[in-house]
């Protein structure tokens, strides 16, 4: 069966030691070869196996001889979960499901083995145990869908609360009904484009009933939305595979991997699932009865003999290298993108806030879909676990008004996080706030405060922790405010005397980017922007404050380019401050450079960097793990049209070994069989170490020179600066044709 991801069809080349079961491997010189599976071993009961990133896929009764790249798993919101293999069997696994009726179901081929195949009078009720069918804050449907031709007909519905059909041209309508002034109202979502008949379809449905409110349909990748403009339902009846009511009927098609979550997901995992391909070096959990394997894969193989500057490096698995126009060089700051489940619904200028124990608090924000919709100031409140890469949403009774442009911070001695001022801008006009709150880490909760002496209307200010007077320091354009949370005083500090460069009485530009100094107790700041007209001026301005006397002190010098909301924070490994992207002119400009800035010598170092992040901006806080001395980010905005959900890892690390590994496949380059490798400079600590196969799965032992024979070698490089401390470099390497 012809799929629409070609890459998804792939299957798993094997890189370990030792017989695993014989490969489906064609021969041939001068292609590439077909990959192969991973098989099972027949002797040992399969419980469960987990991809990298995805969630955990439980064993069915007669489990497949070998596993494909693809299946999502059951995460910790997923409600119901159906490959169509055994439906006796899965819904077995999930306690809360009853099957009603079953009515001309036939077993087909699936996306991922077996499918649920679908004629016009078919159909499949479930219901549901009332936990299971619980108001939220919304629900999120995927699954994959062969439609056997265009034509009209239900696919499935919540029933009393959402249905998904098809339109007699293939375009995917999904409906629901909300409560307005004016009575009850039916509100539809239509898919951008249309189904293709004969072929995988990959199809989201999210029905928002709780933050942004809309109904959207997410087709093979492409979003459409509707805003909810009254009071939705959030409970379903039960749920029904294909038409659920008399005189309709089923799309005749198949249906594989669906999956319901308790959840509001955003579009960008939906188009993930529709595009993703596994890794040229894929890892699997695989769980037996007996015990657990962690696995790698070989996916890819290179079919040409040799990288160079301007190739395929990234066929390959990089860590701390970096390609570029002089072929592969070693670099200190490494980012790894975090496969975090469940995460929250995209947002920006959200505080986040390191609270201990490796975990970081989030607040509100800017909030909406990753690439469609209004935003929200929605009031939910986030850890995530920096140590697994979770996320958690705390139920809080008792929280602030959402709100956004607001730092937070941290105090160790007090365990609470203080959150004062704000924006409210999911209206028209927005609400500047001067409100007070204090989250209790412990405790979990949220309390709000009434100090005397409370300024007006704070907004894109600057608040740290200040450990040695143990109190909250607050800058706001020509003041600065403390407050003791113990006293539960609000003070102001004097307004800011400003030195140095600027001129007297300038006042501090609005939204500087900023952190403390924990040696010195200097508040460090850096960009901003203030308003002229016509729009805003962007700031690159340098400064340092004192509590003590009060003293705004501006430094001059070379530093990066002006920008406010940049992720900022202080390395307590290499005693200087971190700086990651930011925002300049709101619409459009955002940046992916990467910065060091030592307070003591007042020198900012642009750094060169591994990995794929993109250009984003809208940032109050970056954490850092003392457990793994790696810094966080979390969330934020990449442009003015897609928001983000994702979650980020950097390595700062001078002695960090970098490592590539690659899979080349010599009978797509006969006759060309001598290794080579061109480095510089000459005192780079480098290593090689090569593995040979026929079958590219079962390896034979590790070499510290490339093996004469094999057809498949794996080829692990690792270098890293030598005792002069220059930055190594790969020209080249492969094989080439012996001199």
């Amino acid at each position: 069966m012809r799929s629409s991801r070609p890459a998804l069809a792939l299957a798993l080349l094997l890189s370990g030691c030792g017989n695993q079961g014989a490969a489906v491997l064609a021969s041939g010189a001068g292609v590439p070869a077909p990959l192969a599976t991973f098989p099972l071993d027949p002797a040992r009961p399969l419980q469960s196996y987990t991809w990298a990133g995805e969630a955990p896929v439980t064993a069915l009764p007669g489990a497949p001889e070998a596993l494909v790249f693809g299946e999502l798993g059951r995460t910790p919101a997923t409600r119901l979960y159906l490959r169509g293999e055994d439906l006796e069997a899965e819904l077995g696994q999930q306690a809360g499901w009853a099957i009603v009726e079953q009515t001309s179901l036939e077993p087909a081929s699936g996306r991922f083995g077996g499918a649920l195949a679908f004629a016009r009078g078919s159909r499949l009720v479930l219901d549901a145990a009332e936990a299971l069918r619980a108001p939220g804050e919304g629900w999120s449907l995927e699954l994959w869908l062969r439609p056997d031709a265009h034509q009209a007909g239900v696919i499935l519905s919540l029933v009393g609360l959402l249905e998904v059909a098809s339109e007699a041209g293939g375009r995917v309508v999904a409906s629901t009904s909300i409560e307005t002034p004016e009575g009850p109202k039916n509100v539809l979502a239509r898919s951008r484009g249309a189904l293709v008949p004969g072929e995988w379809n990959h199809l989201g449905v999210v029905l928002d009933t709780g933050l942004v409110k809309h109904l959207r349909v997410v087709l093979n990748g492409e979003v459409h939305s509707e805003r909810l403009e009254g009071t939705p339902r959030r409970s379903f009846e039960r749920l029904t595979l294909g038409a659920s009511s008399g005189g309709r009927s089923t799309l005749p098609g198949a249906i594989d991997e669906l999956r319901l979550q308790g959840r509001v997901a955003n579009s960008s995992e939906f188009e993930a699932h529709w595009r993703a391909a596994p890794r040229p070096l894929q890892r699997l959990t695989v769980q037996y009865a007996d015990g657990v394997e962690e696995r790698e894969f070989w996916t890819r193989a290179l079919s040409v003999p040799r990288l160079a500057p301007g190739g395929d490096w990234t066929a390959g698995e990089l860590t701390h290298l970096r390609p570029d126009e002089h072929g592969l060089s070693w670099v200190a700051a490494d980012w790894q993108r975090i496969p975090a489940l469940d995460p929250p619904l995209a947002r920006t200028t959200a505080p986040v806030v390191p609270v201990g124990d490796e975990k970081l608090f989030l607040f509100s924000g800017e909030v909406r879909d990753s690439h469609y919709g209004r935003i929200t100031n929605s009031p939910d409140t986030w850890l995530f676990d920096m140590r697994s890469g979770a996320w958690e949403e705390l139920d809080t009774p008792v929280a602030p008004p959402g709100r956004c442009h607001q730092p937070a911070a941290y105090s160790p001695d007090h365990d609470v996080v203080l959150m004062t001022g704000g924006w409210i801008n999911d209206r028209n006009p927005g609400e500047l706030l001067s409100d007070l709150w204090l989250f209790h880490v412990k405790e979990r909760r949220w309390e709000e405060r009434h100090p005397a002496d409370m300024p007006e209307a704070l907004s894109d200010s600057v608040v740290v922790y200040h450990p040695g007077q143990k109190v909250f320091v607050i800058l706001s354009g020509a003041w600065a405010y403390t407050y003791d949370p113990a006293r539960d005083v609000m003070e102001a500090a004097g307004k800011l005397r400003p030195a140095g460069a600027a001129r007297p009485g300038v006042q501090l530009a609005n939204g500087p980017i900023g952190a403390l100094d924990p040696r010195t107790n200097l508040l460090w700041l850096f960009g901003g922007a203030r308003p002229v007209e016509g729009g805003e001026e962007f700031s690159d301005e340098l400064a340092s404050f004192d509590l003590e006397t009060r003293v705004l002190t501006y430094h001059e010098g070379p530093r990066p380019s002006a920008r406010v909301r940049g992720a900022f924070a202080w390395d307590p490994v290499r005693a200087r401050f971190v700086l990651f992207g930011g925002v300049r002119e709101q619409a459009s400009q955002r940046f992916d450079d990467l910065w060091t800035f030592d307070p003591a010598t007042l020198r900012w170092e642009e750094l060169p960097y591994a990995g794929a992040i993109t250009r984003r901006g809208g940032y109050y806080g970056l954490g850092h793990s003392a457990e793994q001395d790696r810094f966080y980010l979390l969330t934020g905005r990449h442009s003015k049209e897609r928001f983000l959900e994702e979650a980020w890892s950097l390595a700062l690390d001078p002695q960090a070994e970098g490592r590539g590994r690659w899979l080349f496949d010599r009978a797509a380059f006969p006759g060309e069989a001598a290794w080579f490798l061109e480095s510089e400079p000459a005192d780079a600590e480098l290593t090689l170490r090569f593995r040979a196969s026929d079958d590219g799965r079962n390896f034979g032992p590790e070499l510290a020179s490339c093996p004469p024979t094999g057809r498949y070698v794996e080829v692990d490089l690792r270098l890293a600066p030598g005792p002069s401390g220059t930055a190594p470099r790969v020209r080249a390497l492969g094989f080439r044709a012996p001199q």
